[in-house]
């Protein structure tokens, strides 16, 4: 495998022209990653469904309080607010989990991106970006992630690929995975 280290590019002789990555994860880029990919939905509609869900149950309170022996809307009450608890941050909680597990196997990753739609990781082993049916990509201002099934999350930070390479990765994503969403501009947390 030759790899020319000014642009990031290498080229194997069976695996075709790729783009190859050498880099570290922070605890914040992992994170941000790991919570794109457990919950598709925007921190915008996250927002909004926990507001609806405690709406609800406010509505919920106040029927109990015209109705104080109507015990279920007491109960339905306290399930809508777990509900809106669980809606905004279970995900989060979940993906600061799994961050501190990547985080904790400090080390520096390498894999090469394939124009032909696949991941090579060390060892050779290859990972095709379009694995099953659930298969996606996200990109933000710091990070390019990557499911290409649910075995596998990858984690392309931006600083570590140069930046006219950018467009090639997005055209890589947009042609080989089923789901690529754009989510330059808006921030995780």
């Amino acid at each position: 495998m030759q790899q020319n280290r000014q642009s990031g590019i290498s080229s194997a002789s069976s695996a075709g022209p790729g783009l190859f990555l050498r880099f570290t994860l922070t605890f914040e880029e992992a994170r941000e990653a790991f919570l794109l990919i457990i919950d598709r939905r925007s921190p915008v509609s996250r927002r909004i469904m926990s507001f609806v869900l405690l709406a609800a149950a406010l509505v919920c309170v106040c029927l109990y309080g015209l109705h104080p022996y109507g015990l279920q809307f007491a109960l339905t009450a306290l399930f809508f607010a777990l509900f809106s608890y669980l809606v905004s941050a279970a995900p989060a909680l979940r993906a600061g989990r799994a961050a501190r597990t990547v985080a904790k196997r400090t080390g520096v990753y390498e894999l090469t991106l394939c124009e032909e739609g696949y991941l090579i990781l060390p060892g050779g082993e290859t990972l095709l970006l379009d694995g099953d049916a659930r298969s996606r990509a996200y990109e933000t201002d710091r990070l390019f992630a990557i499911r290409p099934d649910r075995f596998h999350t990858v984690c392309l930070p931006k600083r570590s690929i140069p930046e006219s390479e950018h467009s090639l990765v997005r055209t890589i994503l947009k042609t080989n995975i089923r789901a690529f969403h754009d989510r330059r501009g808006v921030t995780y947390r």
